[in-house]
């Protein structure tokens, strides 16, 4: 299942738009404090906050909540989804959860994401802080033999 708060925000990032544009085109109903702290996982939006956005993204409330037909359902697949929703290059990726340069070290999210091989435990607690979850909720409902 998709997290909620990176797919508010990878559908936001998708349309090249701030939250504070988000905000105003919903009319002010949702401020643009609010939007960020549910991209940032600190709030959860409500039902109707949920339908308004879905409107606003043109896609149904299910997506938003990860029920997509399609969902993210191995590790690699949910860390691709993560980087790609902040935004981040395999270099920088790797730099975040390292805490040093990323230079030359893109193979090794590339082989995450592939399935070729799967982070070790101190990396996937890094990557599970980024994703604002426990590890074991970024593992949930995945395919954990990655």
């Amino acid at each position: 299942m998709i997290i909620i708060n990176l797919q508010l925000r990878t559908l936001r990032r998708k349309r090249g738009q701030t939250i504070k544009q988000v905000s105003d085109a919903l009319g002010g109903t949702v401020s643009a404090d609010l939007l960020s702290k549910y991209e940032r996982g600190e709030r959860e939006a409500g039902y109707q906050v949920l339908i308004s956005l879905a409107d606003y993204y043109r896609v149904s409330v299910d997506e938003i909540l990860g029920h997509d037909p399609k969902p993210a359902n191995t590790l690699g697949q949910k860390i691709r989804e993560l980087r790609l929703a902040q935004n981040l290059s395999m270099e920088e990726f790797i730099e975040r959860i390292d805490g040093k340069p990323g230079k030359g070290r893109s193979g090794t999210v590339n082989n995450w994401e592939k399935g070729k091989n799967r982070p070790n435990k101190m990396r996937l607690k890094r990557i599970a802080q980024i994703a604002g979850v426990e590890p074991d909720e970024f593992l949930k409902g995945g395919d954990s033999s990655q």
